[in-house]
């Protein structure tokens, strides 16, 4: 495979992992209205998690995945239910300091329970390449990318169709009217965590499988989940597919261009000139419109 085909895949398979994360930290931003700052490390406890199960002999992947799953689920309504719901109507700092000491702990018991050493996910079923007009497609990216637009694809119409989506978007809107109306904003919250859960756990197993995975990295990928909301206007679900793969089309060229280390300054940099000069994201939305 020659370096042109390896930077487009990487690239594509950085876009959809990036979509997949964002969307799942913009159901947590909207349904706590305030940043958890733990997402971070619970992308990397499922990750790694998912290396360690992985490298087991025979370990059939179906039910890896489902065990990722139910383990992020779970945990996310845990800390919902320990931190977040005691705190939902204290100050928002209150819920950001919570957060940053859940992340802390969670980094740490990845350390004490799974080393510090980085941890990759290999499949072998998945090493299987198909080549498609000169152009070599590995098995695992055809899966992420199908993966990732079926999901799309499927929240689109769980947000448009569903009457718990529409009761979903609307307390995000105005959650004052839509209790008027009926809705308790406790049952979306809920919902919103099991999908942040579900979305989360099927990012963390691809990017595990995409590239070596440490207990340190969950500060860097909350921050580049926190640019995805910038860039699509803060909490626009269909702004952040633009943002995911103009992250990872940055993140992989500038990598090629320069160096490893010189991307996240070059990254941040821009992150500050948006902040400074586009406050309400490249897609700037109305108030009080998300999702």
């Amino acid at each position: 495979m020659g370096i042109t085909q390896t930077l487009i895949l990487h690239f594509l398979s950085l876009g959809c992992i990036y979509t997949l994360a964002g969307i799942a930290f913009v159901f947590l931003l909207n349904s706590t209205r305030s940043i958890n700052f733990a997402y971070g490390e619970m992308l990397v406890a499922a990750g790694l998690i998912a290396a360690s199960l992985g490298s087991i002999e025979n370990f059939p992947w179906p039910l890896l995945v489902i065990i990722i799953s139910v383990f992020v689920i779970l945990a996310l309504l845990g800390l919902a239910v320990v931190f977040y719901f005691p705190l939902r109507n204290r100050p928002p700092e209150a819920i950001f300091l919570s957060s940053i000491g859940i992340g802390m702990v969670i980094q740490n018991l990845l350390v004490i329970g799974l080393g510090a050493a980085p941890r990759r996910l290999y499949i072998d079923s998945f090493v299987q390449s198909w080549s498609m007009g000169g152009f070599i497609l590995p098995l695992h990216f055809i899966i992420l990318f199908i993966t990732t637009f079926l999901i799309i694809g499927a929240l689109y119409y769980f947000l448009s169709h569903s009457r718990l989506g529409l009761s979903v978007q609307a307390v995000t809107q105005n959650p004052d009217l839509a209790m008027i109306f009926g809705i308790r904003p406790l049952h979306t919250a809920i919902a919103s965590f099991i999908i942040a859960g579900l979305l989360t756990a099927i990012a963390g197993i691809f990017l595990s499988q995409n590239s070596f995975l440490a207990p340190e990295q969950g500060n860097d990928l909350l921050l580049k989940a926190y640019m995805l909301t910038i860039i699509g206007g803060w909490g626009r679900v269909y702004g952040l597919w633009l943002g995911a793969f103009l992250l990872a089309f940055l993140e992989t060229i500038l990598a090629f261009w320069l160096s490893y280390p010189l991307t996240p300054i070059v990254i941040y940099a821009s992150l500050i000139i948006l902040l400074v000069c586009r406050p309400g994201g490249v897609l700037q939305e109305k108030q009080g419109q998300r999702m």
